[in-house]
C-alpha cells in the first residue's frame, strides 16, 4: 500500500468499501474540473467528424472538423492583435 493509504488500518470487512468509496470521489473531483470537460468535449467532436466522415461522406465530415481546426487559429489571430495594439 502507498504510504498515505490509511484504509489499511480499517477492519478488514470495511477496507473495500472503504477504498471504493474514496475511489468514487476522486472520479466526482476528475469531473469537476475544467481540463476533464475540454477533453471530453474534443474527444466527442472528434468522434462526431469521424461518424459525419464513415457515414455521410468526407466533405460534410470536413466541415464539422473546420471548427475543431479553426478555433485554435481565431484565437492565435486575437491573440496577436491585441498584443500588437498595446505593443506599439
Amino acid at each position: 500500500m502507498e504510504r498515505w493509504d490509511w484504509a489499511e488500518f480499517l477492519p478488514p470487512e470495511d477496507q473495500g468499501r472503504q477504498r471504493r468509496q474514496r475511489a468514487r470521489q476522486r472520479h466526482r473531483a476528475l469531473l469537476k474540473e475544467p481540463r476533464t470537460w475540454v477533453a471530453v468535449l474534443v474527444v466527442a467532436d472528434v468522434c462526431l467528424v469521424l461518424l459525419l466522415g464513415f457515414r455521410t461522406g468526407a466533405v460534410l465530415g470536413g466541415m464539422a472538423l473546420l471548427p475543431l481546426l479553426l478555433t485554435p487559429l481565431l484565437a492565435v489571430l486575437i491573440y496577436w492583435l491585441v498584443w500588437s495594439e498595446f505593443h506599439r
